[in-house]
């Protein structure tokens, strides 16, 4: 409510507040201001800005205009039909004049009631009130998203806004349709689920000022008393109530173990180079094996006594001056045998490996004897 001493819509003759129409009618309009009361003019008015009106006849919105006169002094009012209200977009509803006032304003709940009861009047007042009685009455229903119905007597306001569940009784994890009626068309209103506030959604608002939204009940409710509640766009609630169930279910499945995830297999480790040595550095050649030592040769079995024969051996024959040493025959079975024929024999008789160096000694022994027998014939002539 505001109040100030010059009306914005004056009412007696000859006054005019131009200057608070310009500048504080809009800021009071903007706003919604619920009640103007102002005074200045000693006569009795009360009214609205046209642009409040609706086609139902007493219903209107924005602010009620009052100007009131509580003193014995009183003016003429300005015509009925041409006066600063009718000029400037504005309509009268109650008037007065020669009439002293006073106004009680009651509000209970969404509703503010404003009467306007007769204190005194002239014997040229054009009502036939007594004092005492009520003058004027009007109300003004607001509601919590923020509409403002004003009615005159008899007329009754909208209905409040509301909204209700498709299934009073649910459950978690399951959805339940949320209607609405009365709202402010095209607002958009947050649903959500409380006591601890959890968001269910949007809904906005059709031209009829219904709306209709599927919500879904979060799983992890709990069971028990909860509410849905429908958030206008000023912060006004609205609310409705939906029980939530427990949730039956049979016993909870043996949890199924997780297979365990087999070993990579690691792939054996290269084999780190190793570094070539250094010319010089490396390890020394091992030397190559000997030889196995040769066998030494078997004498062979001697002869006759004094005889010098060996038997199957060669025989270093005598050699004159200028002759050549031959290699001596061998003698088997009794007959002498040339060198072929001695080797033969040596190899038909199966001497084998052994007989052969044993020969190869024999002949060795048999030149060196002949060469010291050439000797010691040539000494002995000298």
């Amino acid at each position: 409510m505001v109040t100030f001493h010059h009306p914005i819509y004056s009412t007696s003759v000859g006054r005019n507040e131009a200057l608070l129409r310009e500048h504080i009618r809009p800021v009071l309009e903007r706003n919604n201001v619920d009640l103007v009361f102002a005074g200045h003019d000693h006569t009795y008015a009360r009214g609205f800005t046209n642009t409040g009106d609706t086609p139902t006849k007493g219903l209107r919105t924005g602010p009620v205009y009052s100007v009131s006169n509580s003193g014995g002094k009183y003016y003429t009012a300005a015509p009925a039909g041409d006066n600063v209200w009718t000029q400037n977009g504005a309509t009268q509803v109650t008037r007065g004049e020669g009439v002293t006032t006073f106004q009680v304003v009651d509000v209970s709940g969404d509703q503010l009631v404003y009467r306007s009861y007769l204190a005194a009047k002239t014997a040229a007042s054009d009502t036939s009130k007594q004092p005492g009685e009520l003058f004027d009455e009007v109300v003004i229903t607001k509601y919590a998203d923020g509409q403002k119905w004003v009615t005159e007597p008899g007329v009754a306001a909208p209905a409040a806004p509301a909204v209700a569940v498709s299934a009073p009784a649910t459950e978690a994890g399951s959805a339940v349709t949320v209607t609405g009626s009365g709202f402010r068309p095209g607002s958009v209103l947050a649903l959500e689920l409380r006591s601890e506030p959890v968001p269910l959604g949007g809904a906005t608002v059709r031209a009829d000022g219904t709306f209709t939204y599927e919500a879904v009940i979060p799983k992890n409710t709990p069971a028990g008393k909860h509410e849905i509640v429908a958030v206008a766009p000023n912060g006004g609630e609205f609310r409705v109530g939906v029980t939530v169930r427990a949730v039956e279910t049979g016993p909870a499945p043996a949890p199924t173990p997780e297979p365990k995830p087999e070993p990579e297999p690691k792939p054996a480790p290269a084999p780190e180079p190793k570094p070539a040595p250094a010319p010089g550095t490396g390890p020394e050649p091992k030397p190559a094996p000997a030889p196995a030592p040769a066998a030494e040769p078997k004498p062979a079995p001697s002869g006759p006594a004094g005889s010098g024969h060996v038997p199957g051996a060669m025989q270093a024959p005598t050699q004159t001056k200028g002759e050549a040493v031959a290699a001596a025959p061998v003698v088997e079975d009794g007959r002498r045998q040339g060198p072929r024929e001695g080797a033969a024999s040596l190899a038909r008789t199966g001497a084998g490996s052994e007989a052969i160096p044993l020969v190869a000694v024999g002949v060795v022994l048999l030149a060196a004897g002949a060469g010291a027998l050439a000797v010691r014939r040539r000494f002995r002539r000298a």
